[in-house]
């Protein structure tokens, strides 16, 4: 690949996260990471019957210590509920309580829709093929991080 062309690559990446800039703020306190447990336990609550922390860890593909310290803060905040299974106490189930579905509606689901409306002059293909190479470029550097204390 052409030097330049990577360079190119790099400053879309920058713009790419100037984009979050133009969004409207979270609230105070909120953090995106909150977005992303509200999203995936409201959307996993759709298709199961009960959400566990390790099923928003696999669906975000994060680490289960971080979405449990995130989890943590999000119940202590009142934007999540955890509920002990009545089957086996071993078991917690989270839910969104008001608060939290509040903040989902208006951060994912007006939020998105609003999204999706501007963006009407971008073509799903070009837009799944952009997410599947971002993702694609991701993992690359991330498995082949460069050492440059050892380059001149």
């Amino acid at each position: 690949m052409k030097r330049e062309n990577v360079q190119k690559m790099l400053d879309s990446f920058y713009e790419a996260g100037r984009v979050l800039d133009y969004l409207p703020p979270l609230p105070e306190g909120v953090n995106i990471s909150y977005i992303h447990v509200l999203d995936s336990v409201q959307t996993l609550s759709l298709k199961n019957k009960f959400v566990r922390v390790s099923d928003v860890s696999k669906d975000r593909n994060l680490p289960l210590s971080g979405i449990t310290r995130t989890v943590k803060e999000m119940e202590k905040k009142g934007y999540i509920k955890k509920v002990t299974s009545d089957e086996d106490a071993r078991v917690v189930n989270l839910s969104l309580t008001e608060k939290g579905m509040e903040l989902y509606t208006v951060f994912v689901k007006i939020h998105q829709t609003e999204l999706a409306k501007i963006l009407k002059d971008v073509s799903e293909e070009k837009l799944l093929i952009t997410i599947e190479t971002i993702y694609k470029i991701s993992g690359i550097i991330k498995n082949n991080r460069i050492n440059f204390k050892n380059k001149s």
